[in-house]
C-alpha cells in the first residue's frame, strides 16, 4: 500500500483529516511542533524518506520550506492540507518561498467549503484542490441532558488563539447571568490572560494544560461536565477565522450545545435548522437564558446538532480518496536519507522568521 506522511502542527487536525478505519497502516504522523533538536531525528529521517506522498499542514513557516524543499527535488510528490483554522494563511509573510511550496504542491486539501473557497483564490490550477470531509470517530450517542441546574452552570472556552475575545464573553456572561455561578474550564494560556481583568465573584476559572494529544483532551473534557461550549470570533478580521469545525464534533464528545458567534464558517449550519446556535456579536447570555428556561428546545437543538455529526463527520474513506487523487512517489532508492541528516534548522533562522511574521502581522495585515 502506498505510504501518506502527515506533517503538522496541531494534532486535532490531524485526528480529523486521518482518523478510525479510513487511516490503517498507510499514514504515518508526526509534529512539526515537536522538534526539539536542531536536525531531525533517525525516526523522522526514516519516515520521510520513506513516505511515497507527504502532506504538509498548517504552518508553512522554515522548517517546512526546508522539508519541502528538499524532498521536491528527490521527485517526492507533496501537498497541503489547511483546515478552517487557518484562514491565517492571509497573514504568512509574502515571499516567493512560500509561492513557490503552494504552486509546487500536487494539491491544496480542504475539509469545508470555506476552505476550499479560499484555495480556489489563490490557486492558479483549480484541477489541485481536493475537499474531503472531515473524517472522525463518532462516539455512541449520548442523551441529552433533560434539565440543567439552576444556580450553577459549566461552561468550556475551548479555543485558543485570539483569547483576547473571551474578555468580551465573560463580561457578558457575569453581567447577565446574575443567578447563576458559572465555572468557566479553559486553557491555562487563556486564564492567565482572564485574570488580568477583575472578574465577577459569580465565575469561577477552572484551567486545564494544552493537551496536544487529540483522545486524551477529548477524555479530559468529557469530565468537565459542560452545560454549554462558546465558541466566539473576530467580526472585525476577514482574515482569521477563530477556530475550526472541530467547534461542530466537540459537542458531541461533552453532551451539549456549541454556541457559536454567527460568522464564518459556523453559520453554515443555519441550512441545517441551526440558526438558534448562532449568536451576534459573541454576546451569549441572552441565548443561554433562553435554552435554560426551554429544556424542550435545548433538548431539540442537541438532538440535532448530534444528527449533523453523524451525518457528516464520519466518511472513514478520506485514505481511498487520495489514493486515487495523489501522485506518488516511484519506486527505487537513493541517498536521500543522508541528506536529511544533514538538514538543520538554526536558531537564528528561527528566531528571524518568528519576528518577520510578528512584524507582519501586526503592521502589516491587521
Amino acid at each position: 500500500m502506498s505510504k501518506i506522511l502527515y506533517i503538522g502542527e496541531d494534532t486535532a487536525s490531524y485526528h480529523l483529516f486521518f482518523n478510525g478505519a479510513s487511516s490503517a497502516n498507510t499514514v504515518s504522523f508526526f509534529n512539526l511542533t515537536d522538534f526539539k533538536n536542531l536536525s531531525l531525528s533517525d525516526h523522522e529521517v526514516e519516515q520521510i524518506s520513506s513516505a511515497e506522498h507527504i502532506i504538509f499542514s498548517r504552518d508553512i513557516d522554515w522548517k517546512t520550506l526546508k522539508i519541502a524543499d528538499r524532498i521536491a527535488k528527490k521527485n517526492i510528490p507533496y501537498s497541503y492540507y489547511a483546515d478552517d483554522n487557518y484562514f491565517i494563511l492571509n497573514r504568512i509573510v509574502p515571499s516567493n518561498k512560500v509561492n513557490t511550496f503552494l504552486s509546487s504542491a500536487d494539491a491544496l486539501i480542504s475539509t469545508t467549503n470555506a476552505m476550499n473557497g479560499f484555495f480556489t483564490s489563490i490557486a492558479t490550477d483549480n484541477n489541485k484542490l481536493i475537499q474531503l470531509n472531515l473524517d472522525v470517530h463518532i462516539p455512541e450517542r449520548s442523551n441529552p441532558k433533560k434539565t440543567l441546574s439552576k444556580q450553577v452552570l459549566n461552561i468550556g472556552f475551548l479555543g485558543t488563539g485570539k483569547n483576547w475575545l473571551y474578555q468580551d464573553v465573560l463580561k457578558d456572561l457575569s453581567d447577565n447571568l446574575l443567578d447563576y455561578e458559572l465555572n468557566i474550564h479553559a486553557p491555562l494560556s487563556l486564564c492567565k490572560l482572564l485574570r488580568k481583568q477583575p472578574i465577577a465573584d459569580s465565575i469561577t476559572l477552572i484551567e486545564f494544560k494544552f493537551i496536544k494529544n487529540y483522545s486524551q483532551f477529548i477524555d479530559t473534557i468529557k469530565t468537565f461536565d459542560l452545560d454549554f461550549i462558546l465558541q466566539p470570533a473576530d467580526l472585525t478580521d476577514q482574515n482569521y477565522h477563530f477556530k475550526n469545525l472541530n467547534s461542530l464534533l466537540l459537542p458531541y464528545h461533552c453532551n451539549c450545545l456549541t454556541l457559536f458567534c454567527d460568522s464564518p464558517p459556523y453559520n453554515s449550519i443555519q441550512q441545517e435548522g441551526l440558526e438558534e446556535l448562532l449568536t451576534k456579536n459573541n454576546a451569549f447570555s441572552e441565548k443561554i437564558n433562553a435554552l435554560i428556561s426551554n429544556n424542550d428546545k435545548r433538548i431539540a437543538l442537541t438532538d440535532a446538532l448530534f444528527s449533523f455529526v453523524e451525518n457528516n463527520f464520519s466518511a472513514n474513506n478520506n485514505i481511498q480518496k487520495l489514493k486515487e487523487s495523489l501522485r506518488f512517489k516511484e519506486k527505487g532508492a537513493d541517498r536521500f536519507s543522508q541528506e536529511l541528516k544533514q538538514l538543520r534548522f538554526t536558531k537564528i533562522e528561527k528566531t528571524y522568521n518568528k519576528y518577520k511574521r510578528s512584524i507582519y502581522r501586526k503592521l502589516i495585515a491587521s
